[in-house]
């Protein structure tokens, strides 16, 4: 009799160990390649089992149609496990819109820290020795979009502005003869 308890614990123990092992979730996954700012569709997902494991962010394939109408904020390759941070609502740039990176040297920038979404005018400036009139600066108004700090103390600035303005904010910034203005964000 103590032979036969024992098999059946050894036995309970086993089928424990082995669904503790694979305790699967379901999850959303792609099933189709989205490029950057496509709109995913229903088509485009569907829900695989996988192991749970805290360390992986995922999203509970109750939420798919969550996603559906989303864009992707990255290009996502068939087959990837979806986290919350991969969709955005809309696309930067949107349209009529582009992204101008700016090299800003400590003086060209308020000392006040710049966030993503704060409004700032990018203004274009003298160069040393020239005789341009700084009385009149052309300003265009554009929205911080990333910023980050090189080793060297320079800002590395992605406004979005217009489009029509971009080429000439681009212009500045080769020289290195543009400064950031930061508005206030209450209207």
């Amino acid at each position: 009799m103590l032979a036969l308890a024992l098999v059946i614990a050894g036995a309970l123990l086993a089928v424990w160990a082995w669904s503790a092992a694979t305790d699967n979730v379901s999850v959303v996954a792609l099933r189709e390649t989205v490029p950057r700012g496509s709109q995913i569709g229903a088509e485009d997902l569907m829900v695989v089992q996988v192991n749970s494991d805290p360390a992986l962010r995922t999203v509970p394939g109750d939420q798919l149609e969550s996603f559906v109408g989303q864009r992707a904020g990255l290009d996502l390759s068939a087959g990837t496990l979806l986290s919350p941070d991969v969709v955005v609502e809309e696309v930067v740039p949107g349209a009529g819109q582009s992204v101008v990176g700016l090299a800003l040297a400590p003086g060209s920038l308020p000392g006040e820290p710049l966030q993503v979404g704060d409004r700032v005018r990018v203004v274009g400036t003298a160069g040393q020795g020239d005789p341009a009139q700084v009385s009149d600066p052309v300003e265009i108004p554009a929205e911080v979009a990333n910023f980050s700090v090189s080793e060297t103390g320079q800002v590395i600035l992605s406004v979005v502005l217009d489009e029509t303005r971009a080429g000439e904010a681009a212009t500045w910034a080769a020289a290195g003869r543009v400064a950031v203005i930061l508005d206030s964000s209450e209207d």
